[in-house]
């Protein structure tokens, strides 16, 4: 007998060396480095990054707004309710969980998060890149212990814009060995 989904693995990501920690280190010392001479030598520049970060500050204000309209007229759902927008003999429960867990980062606004829908489209209702996505394939396969080698013979490739399409797109992954 399978095991439930309620169970499924935690992500386990790979240990980062010595070596990757001080490189990253470096670079973020050299991008601060650079910035801060860049203010000190043109101090106009300090206006336009403060428009900047005024405007990003904005744009996640209104994100978040956004996301609580979407959760009060879900008051109701759950991941259940997700769970139940597919065929549960056709796609892997593991992956359906996986899924659901994984994008509740992006759903988040203070005070909670937005329920999900497998008809929500990434970039219209969430405003996630779908390249963000990929990231994110490594590590539901690893959760659900599917493979990520050879995505372009997947028959969803190129084609994951709905939660809905990602579940499938991972559903038709290959199973790893182990």
């Amino acid at each position: 007998m399978k095991t439930p989904s309620r169970f499924l693995p935690a992500y386990v990501p790979e240990p980062v060396t010595n070596r990757e920690k001080v490189l990253g280190h470096g670079f973020v010392l050299l991008i601060v480095g650079g910035l801060g001479y860049w203010i000190w030598s043109q101090p106009g520049i300090l206006a336009l990054l403060a428009g900047m970060v005024c405007f990003g500050g904005f744009l996640h204000w209104q994100h978040n707004r956004d996301l609580q309209k979407l959760a009060a007229l879900r008051t109701t759902e759950s991941i259940c309710t997700f769970a139940r927008g597919f065929d549960r003999k056709a796609v892997d429960t593991w992956i359906i969980r996986a899924v659901y867990e994984e994008l509740q980062a992006y759903v988040k606004y203070p005070g909670g998060s937005c329920p999900i829908r497998a008809a929500d489209r990434f970039e219209k209702d969430f405003h996630v890149d779908p390249e963000e996505m990929e990231e994110l394939l490594p590590v539901i396969a690893q959760r659900t212990g599917r493979s990520t080698d050879d995505t372009e013979s997947n028959p969803y490739f190129g084609k994951v814009s709905t939660i809905g399409d990602l579940v499938h797109f991972i559903n038709c992954q290959p199973r790893t060995s182990t």
